[in-house]
């Protein structure tokens, strides 16, 4: 089975599961710098196609793909793909839903706390070297009810 992945080799060499190698599928890389068109039309047989979320799969791209059985996303959405195109095809779409949720959170619970700290306007100063902070005075988070309403996992 041939795998198309638009996406860097490197992240599939840092994270791939031992146990994939042993599957016997050709994956060929088109990196985020290469076109994703020239790629499909190079590797027609093409059975899988992995779509890093920055990169469009219209019509055209599908149509170059004859042999396509799946698009998997490599994030939680697939606004991407063209999905019309796709289940005209008869192509399974997935999607990675929830894999970036905990990340999401974290960096949530960041920004409320540089927000809270006042860090924008301290990284300002210290970027001149100027660490007497006049008039910054953060606040903290223990003294404060706070909340987070989400639409995501």
């Amino acid at each position: 089975m041939k795998i198309l992945v638009y996406g860097p080799k490197a992240r599939y060499d840092a994270y791939m599961p031992d146990f994939a190698a042993q599957l016997g599928a050709e994956l060929v890389f088109c990196t985020l710098d290469q076109s994703p068109r020239q790629a499909a039309a190079e590797n027609p047989d093409a059975q899988v196609l992995f779509d890093d979320p920055i990169v469009d799969v219209g019509r055209e791209i599908i149509d170059l793909l004859p042999n396509l059985k799946l698009i998997q996303s490599e994030g939680v959405a697939f606004n991407r793909i063209d999905l019309e195109a796709a289940r005209e095809k008869g192509i399974f779409v997935c999607n990675n839903k929830g894999c970036n949720a905990d990340s999401v959170a974290e960096h949530t619970v960041m920004l409320m706390l540089m927000c809270i700290r006042k860090m924008k306007r301290i990284m300002e100063r210290a970027s001149i070297n100027d660490f007497t902070l006049p008039g910054i005075q953060g606040k903290e988070l223990h003294t404060m009810t706070a909340g987070v309403i989400g639409t995501g996992r």
